[in-house]
């Protein structure tokens, strides 16, 4: 089964796309997954205390950020997830 990032249900990140990311340099793939992990988590806070606190362009501003990151990583489908968010904040949609 494939997602609308084409890839497999179980696959969270597209490799070759990292490579790519990485310019194929050996080690700085794993660094900017590393990176986008340790981005990833305080961004996530701050997301859910913008939607807490009626945020809307908090939320759209850690989405967005969240999208682009994930996205040069190769992790498509967090990035469309933040992608959703990202809209439904642009729209106020906090529900």
């Amino acid at each position: 089964m494939t997602t609308g990032s084409e890839l497999p249900a179980d696959e969270i990140l597209d490799r070759a796309r990292l490579v790519e990311a990485s310019g194929g340099i050996e080690g700085f793939a794993e660094e900017l997954v590393s990176l986008f992990l340790d981005d990833a988590g305080p961004r996530l806070a701050a997301m859910r205390a913008a939607a807490e606190g009626g945020n809307p362009e908090g939320v759209w501003r850690e989405a967005h950020t969240l999208k682009g990151s994930a996205a040069t990583i190769g992790a498509a489908r967090a990035s469309e997830t933040s992608r959703i968010l990202e809209m439904a904040a642009r729209s106020g949609d906090l529900s």
